[in-house]
């Protein structure tokens, strides 16, 4: 499929093909990510899940072309927007997708939002240039941004520091700021990190509120299966730099067709049924980029790896339907 008619009627918005990227690096070169494809289709919620350190947040950084590429990162592959392969664009062609086409959520809302400057001040910055004619146009843009997200007395919010805010309040002016443009594809990179249960939960509705009636597609970067049982429509599973599985979300909580989707399965804890004696865990740590092993890369944590596992990695194949898994032993666990 040619890039152009990927990205036609029906075709994805975001199609990354075969994405590697190195980094360079004070104890030399590390690979980060292997041969990455994923597509994303606009007004769908897909889920980029795994453990900390497995690649999550430096994939959706790499749409944004955010890393240092004059002396950090080197890329292979390609990441086609709406068409164009953003590895190719100018820094002028990428100022004007970044926040217009594409947006961010981080995950510290503190960290998104400078402390020493009004929220007006930051949220002026993001507002259409067709807004900026009138210094009141602009005002009265940014608080219905805010009353967009459901923030009440938008135009007393704007006065206020970030510090004058709850964490739930800065992550929904962080929301704000990402969709004053009006983007197309929302890049979520665990935005209900750091927030109680009841305010990531109001988050998480308020993404997926704005997903259905903006019909953006989102990228929704978690470690948490629950929230994405109840908000994705597919999900992508990472590990260490890998897709080791992708399927929609109920195939792949029904039935993993990965060692690890079903370690990360079975350690969400059931509130129905009768209880184990110990919440499931998979055993061991993520290792450093520079500590891969040969063969698969997750057979050094896998109860079910073989002697090939160890010596010949595996690709990413079909199981059924639409899914599929990086794993010798596909259907014998």
């Amino acid at each position: 499929m040619t890039a152009e008619n990927s990205a036609g009627p029906g075709g994805p918005m975001l199609d990354i093909r075969g994405l590697s990227i190195r980094f360079k690096t004070d104890y030399g070169v590390l690979d980060v990510l292997d041969g990455v494809s994923m597509r994303v289709f606009p007004g769908e919620m897909t889920a980029l899940v795994g453990e900390s350190g497995c690649g999550k947040s430096v994939t959706i950084q790499s749409v944004m072309r955010l890393h240092d590429e004059k002396r950090q990162v080197v890329y292979d592959g390609e990441i086609f927007f709406k068409g164009r392969d953003v590895l190719k664009l100018t820094r002028s062609e990428m100022r004007a997708i970044r926040g217009g086409e594409i947006a961010m959520i981080f995950q510290d809302s503190f960290s998104s939002l400078d402390p020493i400057f009004r929220i007006e001040d930051q949220l002026l910055e993001c507002v259409p240039e067709d807004a900026k004619r009138t210094q009141s146009g602009a005002r009265d843009y940014a608080a219905s941004m805010l009353e967009r997200v459901g923030i009440n007395e938008p135009y007393l919010r704007l006065r206020q520091y970030p510090f004058e805010m709850s964490g739930g309040m800065r992550q929904r002016v962080a929301i704000a700021m990402a969709l004053s443009r009006g983007p197309s594809l929302l890049l979520a990179d665990e935005p209900t990190t750091a927030l109680d249960v009841t305010i990531q939960a109001q988050v998480m509705e308020l993404i997926r509120e704005l997903n259905r009636d903006l019909g953006m597609g989102v990228i929704l970067v978690t470690h948490d299966l629950a929230v994405v049982s109840e908000t994705c429509e597919r999900a992508l599973v990472m590990y260490l730099g890998q897709i080791v599985e992708e399927a929609s979300v109920g195939d792949m909580l029904d039935r993993p067709a990965h060692p690890y989707t079903l370690g990360l399965v079975r350690s969400i804890p059931q509130l129905e049924g009768p209880k184990p004696e110990r919440l499931y865990a998979i055993e061991g740590m993520v290792p450093l980029p520079g500590q891969i092993t040969r063969g698969c890369r997750f057979a050094p944590r896998c109860r079910y790896a073989l002697p090939r596992c160890c010596e010949e990695t595996p690709e990413l194949r079909p199981v059924q339907g639409s899914q599929s898994a990086r794993c010798w032993r596909i259907g014998e666990f």
